[in-house]
């Protein structure tokens, strides 16, 4: 089938070039530097992901025309790509309010990517600890930050379904089911809703207006989720000191089923005046929407930590387990100005739009009503 070709090339897409941030243990080091610094960095590695993610939930539901008439049903196909700007590409990991156990390692600069920046590691973290008995700083451990996928977009294919009522009201829905692959050697999952009601107003008290007016008002989800690569040991990070750990965190089960989780959703509030010329449809107006991402790592992971003895060197590391370490919320609300041109064909519409915010995006509609 066509329709089901689209969305697997797109998730190919999606799978290839977004979906390696969720897997690659680098970005579980985050852990390491504590809180609140484990959640400052994680805020602002993922912050392009979360508004992509918000922006593609609250594009692409109006598309200008007539209101479809009751009982009368249109189905289709909506895919929505949002762009990262320039400056969202990279992020100084000296200027996130970082505390002074973790630092920057000598030689390197502090410029790093973001998850849709650069396909290269970040500059490498020196997480210290003050050593009882001496008092004296000492890096317990060092990781580099991750790098990004080098892609700086991500798109959202999705199907739509939307039913007449009365008076120039539609109910619009929009659905990505639940899908599950693997790729790497990691899983991941995805899935989106959304639903929400359009009314033409030019109905009731803009009857003389030469252009029409619609508003509308939707609510979307979705929700992201990627295992990461075990990251139980993390020998690789501790400069080769030991770390003391129990009979259960030796054991690599343990630390199964940790995930990195993006959940998404926005209210939308938009207005559009659209023109009807012969088949043709020109849209113009404006969208405010309030949108949230939380990022949170789910499952038992090790942080490193220490404490006295009573032999030389009088102190020890170990390792101390933390449940779901990580979470954030990532607000967005963007007020944006769109504009578009949808054509129909018999039976069939196609529709295309344009976004301007500080996350640019395009929108492409293909659908058939009945």
């Amino acid at each position: 089938m066509p329709v089901k070709r689209v969305f697997l090339c797109i998730l190919f897409f999606f799978t290839q070039r977004f979906c390696p941030a969720f897997g690659q243990s680098e970005v579980s080091f985050f852990i390491l530097s504590g809180q609140p610094n484990a959640d400052l960095l994680a805020r602002a590695y993922f912050m392009p992901v979360a508004k992509s993610i918000n922006s593609n939930l609250n594009r692409g539901w109006l598309f200008g025309g007539e209101a479809l008439t009751p009982g009368r049903v249109e189905v289709g196909v909506t895919l929505t790509t949002a762009f990262v700007p320039p400056d969202q590409k990279s992020f100084d990991v000296t200027a996130i309010g970082l505390e002074a156990t973790t630092q920057l390692a000598a030689g390197y600069g502090s410029q790093t990517p973001t998850a849709l920046g650069a396909h290269t590691l970040g500059p490498q973290l020196n997480v210290t600890t003050t050593l009882p008995g001496s008092g004296e700083e000492a890096v317990i451990a060092t990781y580099p930050m991750p790098e990004g996928v080098g892609v700086p977009l991500i798109p959202l294919p999705s199907l739509q379904l939307n039913l007449g009522l009365m008076k120039g009201t539609e109910l619009r829905t929009r659905l990505l089911p639940s899908i599950k692959f693997r790729s790497d050697g990691t899983n991941y999952a995805t899935a989106m809703w959304g639903i929400g009601v359009t009314h033409r107003l030019h109905q009731s008290f803009v009857r003389y207006l030469p252009f029409s007016v619609t508003a509308g008002l939707t609510y979307a989800r979705q929700r992201v989720q990627g295992n990461f690569e075990r990251v139980g040991s993390w020998h690789q990070v501790l400069n080769g000191q030991e770390v003391v750990r129990t009979e259960q965190q030796k054991d690599p089960s343990h630390y199964d089923d940790q995930k990195l989780q993006l959940r998404a959703e926005s209210l939308i509030l938009e207005c559009i005046l659209s023109k009807e010329v012969r088949a043709f449809t020109f849209f113009s107006g404006l969208r405010y929407s309030i949108g949230r991402t939380y990022v949170e790592t789910l499952g038992i992971y090790p942080q490193i930590a220490v404490r006295p003895t009573d032999e030389d060197p009088y102190y020890e590391l170990y390792f101390k387990d933390v449940k779901n370490p990580i979470k954030v919320a990532i607000p967005y609300y963007p007020l944006a100005l769109q504009a578009g041109v949808s054509c129909r064909l018999s039976a069939f519409t196609l529709g295309l739009s344009g976004t301007y915010a500080t996350y640019t995006s395009l929108s492409a509609a293909l659908s058939v009503s009945f």
